[in-house]
């Protein structure tokens, strides 16, 4: 399993096995990335708001575009349940649609040409407010926009009408997850609360009061309704959306946690923070007992590097 990380002008690329970082990528200055199909490449969004391709390969950035107006920050980027195309969102107020495609490449010195991963913008949708996170529902049926005017719009990917607005949080929403079955959404303010949205008709089944500060990640562990949240309080909290409970806090940072990442299988969870470091957690076989009566156990987390 292999890590990516950004901080300011470098992307790090990280062995889980061997705990070391086995690639040093300079970049522009980077807010987030993620692996691109195929797991030779990284995209990379700028604070100036370019998009840039890092090849793990060559150890350097082979492709680069402006994707958001100059020196507007690209805050949000996901991809579609098929893996053909991606989103992006940032202070520009527009949200980019972006596909997937092969272009040839000639290998240095020779005339060999090989076919290399690159992308095309394929239309741009102007929401009127800056973008801070973005997420497609798994059915590819909607795309969920959280707005620095503290809304959460759900949007029609096809014709990008809008069909939902979540209302109730005080402050910006800054992250936000969709459960694996396409009937929940998970959001995460600065104002410290969690909300649980039904995607069916916008109605907010809870509100939790979730961390001391500002939360800055939230995910859900695939095929579950279970779900992390992550927090400038410097913990990591496990909970179940349809219990509405808490189940499991997580210390050990040192610092406030600006980004977290779960596995496709939820076994491990990566979390990175303001105290420099990167923390990998797995689950354990030890039981967590959260209904004596119905039997219910959920399996506890705890971290095995740092």
């Amino acid at each position: 399993m292999l890590i990516a990380s950004d901080s300011g002008e470098s992307l790090k690329i990280w062995n889980k096995h061997s705990c070391e970082s086995i690639r040093t990528i300079p970049c522009d200055y980077a807010l987030c990335c993620m692996f691109l199909p195929g797991d030779h490449s990284v995209l990379i969004e700028c604070k100036n708001g370019s998009l840039q391709i890092a090849s793990l390969d060559s150890a350097s950035i082979i492709e680069k575009v402006q994707g958001h107006e100059e020196n507007q920050s690209v805050w949000a980027m996901c991809m579609t349940p098929d893996r053909q195309s991606f989103l992006t969102g940032g202070s520009d107020k527009k949200i980019q649609f972006w596909n997937f495609e092969l272009k040839d490449e000639k290998e240095n010195n020779s005339k060999k040409v090989r076919k290399r991963l690159s992308f095309e913008q394929k239309r741009s949708f102007d929401v009127g407010e800056d973008v801070l996170a973005l997420k497609i529902t798994p059915n590819n049926r909607y795309f969920v926009a959280a707005l620095m005017d503290t809304t959460v719009k759900v949007f029609f990917m096809d014709s990008c009408q809008m069909f939902l607005s979540l209302y109730g949080h005080s402050q910006p929403v800054l992250c936000l997850d969709i459960s694996s079955d396409s009937r929940l959404v998970i959001t995460g303010s600065s104002d410290r609360n969690i909300k649980i949205w039904g995607l069916d008709f916008g109605d907010c089944h809870r509100s939790l009061f979730a961390h001391d500060d500002t939360i800055t990640a939230i995910q859900f562990v695939p095929k579950t309704h279970l779900f992390f949240s992550a927090s400038k309080d410097n913990r990591l909290k496990y909970w179940d959306a349809d219990k509405f409970l808490h189940i499991q806090t997580l210390d050990g940072h040192c610092g406030e946690i600006r980004c977290m990442s779960i596995t496709n299988n939820g076994m491990h969870i990566v979390t990175a923070a303001h105290d420099r470091s990167i923390r990998l957690w797995e689950r354990t076989e030890e039981p967590l007992i959260l209904d004596e009566e119905k039997e219910q156990v959920i399996f506890s987390f705890c971290y095995i590097f740092n």
